[in-house]
């Protein structure tokens, strides 16, 4: 009886709300934020920190498309090329990984917003943040 009573406990603890604060990742890059009732997603750069909208990043690539949706196949919508600079507007991860193996591919791309007002996706090993 007692084991059922601290296993109901357990979980109503971790059911529970979490509040308004700070989240500190493994490599010490903090993330601040409110996460109640809502799934965290965090995308990071080369480097392991965390990215958020608005970051400057640069191209590293020589030249890329800039493609309508997150997949190689997408009609290109632009283009940028080496050093120039990009803000961060989303990031996605199209991998699948369970128990550590990548079942499907589908890449890890960043959508970002050139100069010139045009927005597209680039994987996401094309672009690091600027200092």
């Amino acid at each position: 009886m007692r084991q059922g009573i601290g296993a109901a406990s357990l979980v109503l603890l971790v059911i529970g709300e979490a509040g308004a604060g700070e989240l500190m990742l493994a490599n010490g890059s903090r993330l601040e934020g409110e996460l109640t009732n809502e799934m965290l997603v965090v995308s990071t750069g080369s480097d392991g920190r965390a990215l958020g909208r608005g970051v400057q990043l640069e191209v590293i690539a020589d030249d890329a498309p800039l493609r309508r949706d997150a997949i190689a196949a997408a009609d290109p919508v632009g283009r940028v090329s080496r050093g120039q600079r990009v803000t961060h507007v989303d990031t996605i991860d199209r991998r699948l990984r369970m128990f550590n193996v990548l079942l499907f591919d589908g890449g890890h791309w960043v959508r970002v917003r050139a100069a010139d007002g045009s927005e597209g996706w680039l994987p996401a090993g094309m672009v690091r943040e600027t200092r």
